[in-house]
């Protein structure tokens, strides 16, 4: 029997307590983001990735915060290269804008929400 993309992935990543998404629902998340790779690995990011590690993250652990998960941001960047049928050329460039992304979904982590102050 064959083993799936995500199956392959999975078996292959250090931190084996993360839960991945499936086949199902990356291929429902590529729909809704059809055309914005960027969005679309910060929404697996949400789904891999608690809000507290993406509280006190980002995705090279620069400015006195921790590292994501590199085995976690492979699997996304190798998400978004498959699904958005990504060029080798154009690579580095998109998955450099998909993680400046997620730097700026964990800053929005780190931030207090209106309603927490209001109601505080």
């Amino acid at each position: 029997m064959a083993l799936s993309w995500n199956q392959i992935e999975r078996e292959s990543l250090i931190d084996t307590s993360a839960i991945f998404p499936s086949d199902e629902q990356l291929l429902s998340l590529y729909n809704r983001c059809q055309n914005h790779p960027n969005q679309f690995a910060v929404n697996i990011a949400r789904m891999i990735f608690s809000p507290e590690e993406m509280k006190n993250s980002n995705c090279r652990g620069v400015k006195q915060k921790f590292a994501l998960d590199k085995g976690r941001l492979t699997f996304i960047r190798n998400a978004v290269i498959k699904y958005y049928q990504i060029p080798p050329s154009y690579q580095v460039e998109v998955w450099k804008q998909c993680m400046q992304g997620i730097d700026t979904r964990c800053r929005h982590e780190r931030r207090p929400k209106l309603k927490d102050i209001i109601f505080s």
